[in-house]
């Protein structure tokens, strides 16, 4: 049965690269598919994305499960939560919030 609402996660990636983000928070559709994410990196830096921003970063094809998105290897680690829609509104606005 497909779900018929929004849903919400929050990423924490532990890892090493320094070009890769420590956290990531999605929005995915109805349908599966990614509409707005923030990515926020280790030296506070983020990035936005949705269909106006950055679009072409949004993930490609239905978005992953959470056994797929959790794992954990020697050199990093990670761990995925669903959220409620509150808790990704407050990051949005945040960071959306720096660009105004």
């Amino acid at each position: 049965v497909e779900d018929r609402y929004m849903r919400y996660f929050k990423i924490h990636w532990l890892h090493t690269f320094i070009d890769e983000p420590e956290y990531i928070f999605s929005e995915i559709d109805e349908e599966g598919y990614e509409v707005r994410k923030v990515e926020i990196f280790k030296n506070g830096n983020h990035i936005l994305y949705s269909n106006t921003i950055n679009s072409d970063r949004l993930a490609e094809g239905k978005y992953p499960s959470l056994e797929e998105l959790n794992y954990e290897e020697e050199t990093e680690v990670m761990q995925t939560i669903e959220i409620p829609k509150s808790e990704f509104c407050n990051v949005w606005l945040k960071y959306s919030d720096v660009l105004n």
